[in-house]
């Protein structure tokens, strides 16, 4: 046909109730009317399937229809001269009796068929109530399926198909538990294929593109009619309750084992802190290289790690030394690039991809640096066995256009844009049951390692903020999705104060601690350097000294949690009489730094800390209030 009779042919095709459509030589289908759409609820693109293997006509039917056309194509007939009857079975699950004719055409400059169906006298209608149901069911939010005896699909919604992500086509030749997950498949199958008049059903479902979704119903076996043994049910998406029921519990459980880790931790960086500054102190009074001088570099370097594993305590509790200023979280996963390298296993390739733009955010450097070495880590342990590509990468992005079925834990960050660092792998990829458990503390599937460094990574983020998301596929890999607000500050560049003999001079350190050994720990430190220290052994104590010494007191070195007077009331007392005297609060356990308050004149120094960082924190302090004397 010209391109004027096509147009033609298609306009009283529109006008007609007789079903038309148009398919080539082997049965593939070329054109539909809009009555076969509206009578049998099928798209042209439902109708795209093997030659003659139609799956809405019963098998026994199809061996009669293949018969005809085989015979038609055979004959010298244009236009047959008989008809075929057979059944339909359209989307809704209903069965058609139609007839049809077929004609020789041509179509787009090739030999093709063109059939002409109609409805039997007995059903050339369909019914008001059964309009008004199939309209009901195609636009239900929820899944409505309907299965055979043997558990094949006999009707599907298009809720149904939409959520699994797969065609009319498709499901016809499927059966409901080969699209259940593998480990529920065997269990569905049995409650299905029983006696039971209603069976209750909770399973998780593979979608076409892989994730899962979990569907939840009863289905009720009918009893009788020409349907008796088919299974029929209302299926609820409840994925996203589910994830947010396992958000729930995992917080809970944080929660708990967060608190327990952080009272560990803060008894244990303090005897720390007494070790490893004694241990250096020690250091200095020996000749180097000998006996005693090795011994006591291994004690310190031991307590060094101890405080690295009280560190992760820390940062799953959620607790920690954190020290916020704005950062380019672009600038720093780029220069953490050669670091990266040297701790990947061999046969693992590296690729970082950050933006030139800068990324601002809200952060502790220290911090942000183990939550992006400690998934660089694992991708590169996950992808050690075979070898393989981590991929790294940067930038921002709306939450709205998060990945669809990637597992988040902890808060999504609030505003328009957030920050994100992504880290793949081509390693073995994870099913749901390790997903669920890999930010548990101590939890490890690599049979090395401590397995805090997850659950730290969970712990630094939700300090921030940020959270964290997962998308994992058993033979596929793992990716995973740091997500962190963005900050509206100006970037900062830190520089350090050093100490001076003339500065030490003039300055008094007020030490208040209720652990003895790190008052004794702190004047040994200082006072070489020729810093007058006094001691204080409570928050009370403290504020006698001032009293007493008023003005003469350069800085308070003043740990957080002590019986009676804690650091943070003593902190509000002081800053009543001396509001620009330099603070530096201390612990191996604090919710935040700026807990009591905000101003310009407290510091932070976290345990356990060493004689180094104790002495640069003091002079730092004392700079800065010789800087503010001077203005």
């Amino acid at each position: 046909m010209s391109r004027g009779e096509t147009a033609l042919f298609e306009r009283l095709a529109a006008m007609t109730d007789t079903m038309v459509f148009i398919t080539d030589l082997e049965a593939n289908s070329l054109w539909v009317n809009d009555a076969l759409v509206k009578l049998t609820g099928y798209t042209l693109d439902d109708y795209r399937f093997q030659r003659f293997e139609n799956p809405f006509i019963p098998a026994e039917d199809v061996v009669r229809v293949t018969e005809f056309l085989t015979a038609f194509l055979g004959s010298d007939e244009v236009v047959s001269q008989g008809f075929v009857r057979n059944r339909f079975v359209d989307r809704w699950g209903g069965t058609l009796h139609v007839r049809t004719r077929v004609a020789k055409v041509e179509w787009d400059g090739a030999p093709a068929l063109l059939y002409s169906t109609q409805l039997e006298s007995r059903e050339e209608a369909v019914s008001d109530a059964e309009e008004r149901y199939r309209s009901l069911v195609e636009a239900a939010t929820d899944s409505i399926v309907r299965l055979r005896p043997d558990l094949t699909f006999h009707f599907t919604n298009r809720c149904f198909q939409e959520l699994v992500g797969r065609t009319p086509v498709q499901l016809n030749a499927m059966s409901f538990p080969e699209l259940v997950a593998k480990e529920a498949r065997q269990t569905v199958r049995e409650a299905l294929a029983g006696d039971a008049p209603r069976v209750s059903v909770a399973a998780p479902v593979r979608r076409a593109d892989g994730e899962t979704a979990w569907l939840e119903g009863t289905f009720v076996r009918i009893a009788r009619g020409e349907d008796t043994g088919h299974l029929q049910a209302i299926l609820h998406d409840t994925t996203e309750r589910r994830r947010l029921d396992a958000r729930i519990q995992r917080a809970q459980k944080r929660e708990t084992l967060g608190e327990m880790a952080g009272g560990i931790a803060h008894d244990l960086n303090n005897i720390l802190t007494g070790i490893l500054g004694s241990a250096t102190l020690a250091e200095r009074e020996v000749a180097a290289g000998s006996a005693p001088a090795e011994a006591l570099s291994d004690i310190r370097l031991a307590a060094q790690r101890a405080g690295e594993l009280s560190t992760s305590m820390l940062a799953y509790a959620g607790e920690g030394n954190a020290e916020r200023v704005t950062v380019d979280f672009a600038e720093l996963v780029g220069e953490m690039k050669p670091l990266i390298g040297t701790a990947l296993p061999k046969g693992v390739e590296l690729t970082v991809d950050v933006p030139s733009a800068p990324i601002p955010v809200a952060a502790d450097q220290v911090q942000l640096r183990q939550v992006v070495m400690n998934l660089i880590v694992n991708a590169g342990d996950a992808t050690s066995d075979h070898g393989g590509l981590v991929e790294v990468s940067a930038g921002t992005f709306e939450p709205a256009g998060a990945s669809p079925g990637a597992q988040v834990f902890g808060t999504l960050p609030e505003g328009p844009k957030v920050a994100f660092v992504r880290v793949r792998d081509e390693g073995g990829g994870m099913s749901d049951e390790v997903l669920a458990r890999i930010f548990d503390p101590f939890f490890s599937t690599k049979g090395k390692g401590r397995g805090l460094g997850l659950a730290a990574v969970l712990g630094i983020l939700e300090r921030h903020g940020g959270c964290v998301g997962v998308r994992s596929r058993p033979g596929v890999g793992t990716s995973m999705e740091v997500w962190l607000p963005l900050s509206d500050a100006p970037i900062a560049r830190a520089a350090a104060a050093p100490v001076t003999r003339s500065m030490a001079q003039e300055a008094c350190v007020l030490v208040v601690d209720d652990e003895r050994l790190l008052r004794r720990l702190a004047r040994r430190a200082l006072e070489p350097l020729g810093f007058e220290v006094v001691e204080a052994g409570s928050g009370e104590a403290a504020l006698e000294v001032l009293e007493e010494r008023g003005d003469a007191v350069s800085v308070v070195l003043l740990d957080q949690t002590m019986p009676g007077m804690g650091g943070d009331r003593a902190l509000v007392a002081i800053r009543e009489t001396f509001p620009r005297l330099p603070v530096i609060r201390t612990s191996g356990y604090a919710a935040d730094p700026q807990l009591a308050t905000e101003d310009d004149f407290t510091s932070f120094l976290g345990k356990p800390y060493g004689i180094r960082q104790l002495t640069d924190a003091v002079a730092s302090a004392v700079a800065s209030a010789g800087a503010e004397a001077a203005r």
